[in-house]
């Protein structure tokens, strides 16, 4: 996460990354180590020397913050400081990132999961034509029909879900969420959830409530549901004020 971070200081030309919200992994949230971030310039560069990179954001401490949650998986990380990107801290909350547009030529670099990815975790899949690979409907309201995807990147070691806008074929692929390691391919899949009045993960008690999270959401449009066999699964659903998808957690 922290590599992310970095990375996209970078090529925006910020300074420093100053991590605003931070969740851990668990069973009844996600396995991911969670984060989001403001990316800053510094007009004064005397002062920018001076700036120290936080040191709770240490690859270690983190780690071990995490392992005093119950997790699933405890990702390893990368340090983040120098003369790129300092980092600060600037408390504890929910993450919610926002979706990532994609040029055409960084789609091509990842591809279609085939029958060799999925080992013995394929027999579940065989319930749906498109074996959970696939997810088509009208998710924007816009009259089109979308098309959602799992694909797998195996430079970057990823699966990554993206949404096609049919109705904006000339615009990039957006991006609506990474998962680091290309194996859990194995038992994550998506499919539509028909509009409806759902109880999140929240409503269901899966944890502590924060401000911001409803009990119940309302969804006017399909959204796509990202799940884990067995396991957790969340909504990405789309906001019309915000003209984007917004992922929400609905089970354990």
């Amino acid at each position: 996460m922290l590599g992310i971070f970095r990375k996209d200081a970078c090529a925006l030309g910020a300074d420093v990354v100053n991590i605003i919200e931070e969740i851990q992994p668990s069973f009844v949230r996600s396995s991911c180590y969670r984060a989001k971030a403001n990316l800053l310039r510094c007009k004064d560069k005397n002062f920018l020397a001076q700036i120290k990179s936080d040191l709770q954001y240490a690859p270690e401490l983190v780690n071990e913050r995490s392992k005093k949650t119950v997790i699933l998986n405890t990702a390893g990380i990368g340090a983040v400081g120098g003369a790129a990107a300092g980092v600060l801290g600037a408390g504890i909350a929910v993450a919610m990132a926002s979706p990532t547009l994609l040029a055409d030529q960084s789609v091509s670099e990842w591809r279609v999961p085939t029958i060799a990815d999925f080992g013995d975790y394929s027999k579940w899949r065989k319930e749906e034509a498109e074996l959970y690979l696939t997810a088509r409907a009208d998710f924007n309201g816009d009259g089109m029909e979308e098309i959602a995807r799992l694909l797998i990147n195996d430079k970057e070691n990823k699966v990554g879900l993206f949404l096609t806008l049919e109705s904006s074929k000339n615009s990039p692929s957006i991006l609506l969420e990474s998962i680091n390691d290309k194996k859990v391919i194995k038992n994550v899949g998506i499919r539509v959830a028909p509009p409806d009045s759902y109880k999140t993960a929240c409503g269901k008690g899966y944890g502590t409530c924060k401000a911001d999270e409803p009990l119940e959401i309302q969804i006017n449009y399909p959204a796509i549901d990202l799940f884990q066999y067995e396991g957790a699964n969340s909504f990405f659903v789309w906001d019309s004020k915000g003209n984007t998808f917004r992922r929400i957690w609905m089970g354990d």
